[in-house]
């Protein structure tokens, strides 16, 4: 997928899911990548819907339909304190997550795509590892922008492919 953005965005700790979604909002909204009704849609649909993976770091993938969005990518927010997101397989239980990967997705036939792509990112779990300690968050959003858009592949010593 030509043109998928990501950035990343750090912070230490947020109150609850939703502000980790809403901070993930307002740079995908700052960017130019989503409209003012993502982030409720995003909320609802992870009430109803929990993204939350039992990961090695625990990792979230909220997102929501297309409308909702003008143009591809993602937000990574890195966080120093894990925040409670309910689990994928098991709704009603929460997990502590790290890493929330909030996916805007301008093509429903570009989602499932995306959403393999970044599932074989997470299984390796020295790169994600990697990807959460790396200070250079250009160097991170460069890497990503690059295995979400399937240009690259993911190496173990968390680098990549260009």
């Amino acid at each position: 997928m030509e043109g998928f953005k990501v950035f990343f965005t750090d912070a230490d700790s947020v109150e609850g899911w939703e502000k980790a979604i809403e901070t993930c909002f307002s740079v995908l909204h700052s960017n130019g990548l989503v409209k003012e009704s993502f982030v409720a849609a995003c909320i609802e649909r992870e009430r109803r819907y929990p993204t939350g993976l039992p990961t090695n770091i625990g990792v979230a993938i909220p997102h929501t339909d297309a409308e909702h969005v003008l143009n591809p990518g993602a937000c990574v927010l890195r966080l120093k304190s894990p925040v409670n997101f309910g689990r994928i397989d098991d709704p009603g239980t929460f997990m502590p997550v790290r890493m929330v990967i909030t996916l805007a997705i301008n093509s429903n036939a570009c989602h499932s795509t995306i959403l393999s792509r970044l599932i074989r990112i997470l299984q390796d779990d020295n790169f994600v590892d990697y990807s959460l300690r790396e200070c250079e968050a250009q160097k991170m959003e460069a890497a990503w922008s690059k295995l979400l858009a399937g240009s690259s592949e993911p190496e173990s010593t968390g680098s990549y492919h260009a």
